[in-house]
């Protein structure tokens, strides 16, 4: 059983990684990725509580009591990515809820399963399960009706991974079966996640999925195979020897999916802090790691209707140079004609800066044509709703920018956006404006 539970492990700190790996700036890939490390987590908790006696197995059972709700609050929050009107409503209090919950779960291992307190403490357990449980069904709900099938797709896979998670710990299944059924879910799951994030960026995922997948089995190998050595000759599924191989499994891992934010760490304590080889060798490692997700014949075929959804998600990616240069746009020929004006090499990090170039030229030509700075009248509204949060990088919404000290002008558009513009009508106003770029590209390629 603890192979099974090795294995399962390993797939679920894969996939994790991956997908925060993929962009750790896109809260979607990010929350998703955070809910399989922490199945990942709770599932290694259990798995050392089962070799574990005395003390150390009772402060397992009460990690693993605490750690048991993380998987489905983070996919919930993976699902508030997707509907924008109640990510700040719902995500204010969520996080809350979940530490008093893990609070009350793992004080409850303290108490005999006979007591009347034990009693209360799984009547609080079944509360928090059904409340977490229909939040998600009910989140399956609202994106199944704001959004596209796929994304409902994902929203049940949520839901099933969160109820098996629910489940198997407290018995109600045999374990052997219910840890199968969650290894087939989690590929399935990480694919679907990891298909629909490459879809929207119009990207390949083929061979750098592929590729990090060999990448850790191959260091899983040469790492855990000695472990596995050893506990099969000699020792046997010891906790220490349990422990010992999990946490190498979680550290290769993790340190292939995450290489690139690991090699920036040790370039920043290596080189001098004035040298400008940390940056000329991120840049190196951006291009590389760029290469195996450009899909250099997407816009050969491509339809009006993709070139907007890849011009909305071009400008979403405005700030973050690695996803623009994975966008199908910066393989444009105005791209091309514009690398060949200024005499630049057109290599991956420069078509991105270009594209990004090309989009706030796009942006400033929705600007009206008025001698004022700035406006909050009806014709301001396509301009305003890319221009300060993807052009100054604000977030309209966010408490924090309301307190922040901010020019005179800005401060009055963001007022603006927080007492009279509801959040729907804004993410409207900001696919409209994107549609606008989008035939301002198009026209633009045609001269």
């Amino acid at each position: 059983m603890f192979w099974l539970e090795a294995l399962v492990f390993a797939i679920a700190a894969w996939l994790g990684g991956y997908l925060i790996g993929r962009d750790p700036q896109a809260p979607l890939l990010r929350y998703t990725g955070l809910g399989l490390l922490a199945y990942a987590l709770t599932l290694a908790s259990g798995s050392l509580h089962a070799a574990a006696d005395g003390t150390t197995a009772h402060i397992l059972l009460r990690f693993q009591y605490a750690f048991v709700v993380l998987p489905a609050l983070f996919w919930i929050a993976a699902l508030l990515q997707l509907l924008p009107d109640w990510r700040e409503r719902i995500g204010s209090w969520l996080w809350t809820g979940a530490l008093g919950g893990g609070i009350a779960l793992a004080g409850w291992a303290d108490f005999d399963a006979a007591t009347t307190t034990a009693r209360l403490g799984f009547i609080l357990y079944a509360v928090l399960l059904v409340a977490i449980l229909a939040l998600l069904v009910w989140l399956v709900l609202r994106v199944h009706l704001a959004r596209s099938k796929p994304l409902a797709v994902i929203a049940a896979l949520f839901f099933g991974l969160g109820a098996g998670l629910f489940l198997f710990p407290l018995g109600w299944l045999p374990r052997q079966w219910v840890v199968l059924s969650i290894s087939a879910d989690l590929m399935l799951f990480g694919a679907v996640i990891a298909a629909f994030d490459a879809f929207e960026q119009g990207e390949r995922l083929r061979w750098d999925m592929a590729r990090s997948l060999v990448a850790c089995l191959l260091l899983s190998l040469i790492f855990g195979g000695q472990i596995v050595l050893v506990m099969a000759l000699d020792t046997g599924t010891t906790l220490a020897m349990r422990a010992l191989l999990l946490t190498a499994l979680a550290s290769v891992i993790l340190a292939q999916t995450q290489a690139d934010p690991l090699n920036r760490l040790i370039d920043r304590l290596v080189f001098r802090p004035h040298s400008t080889l940390p940056t000329e060798r991120h840049e190196l490692r951006t291009e590389a790691a760029t290469l195996p997700r450009v899909d250099p014949d997407l816009l050969s075929d491509i339809t009006p209707d993709d070139f907007a959804r890849l011009t909305r998600r071009a400008l979403s990616n405005y700030g973050n140079l690695p996803r623009l240069a994975t966008s199908p746009l910066a393989r444009l020929p105005l791209i091309d004609r514009r690398l060949q004006q200024r005499q630049a090499i057109p290599n991956t990090l420069e078509r991105a800066a270009e594209l990004k170039a090309l989009l706030t030229e796009s942006i400033e030509r929705l600007k009206p044509r008025h001698e004022q700075a700035y406006g909050i009248t009806e014709e301001w509204r396509h301009y305003n709703v890319l221009y300060y949060p993807y052009v100054l990088g604000l977030k309209p919404y966010s408490l924090r920018v309301r307190g922040s000290d901010l020019p005179e002008g800005t401060r009055v558009v963001l007022t603006w956006f927080q007492t009279e513009v509801p959040e729907r009508t804004f993410y409207n106003w900001q696919n409209a404006a994107a549609q606008l770029i989008a035939q301002d590209l198009q026209e633009q390629l045609w001269q």
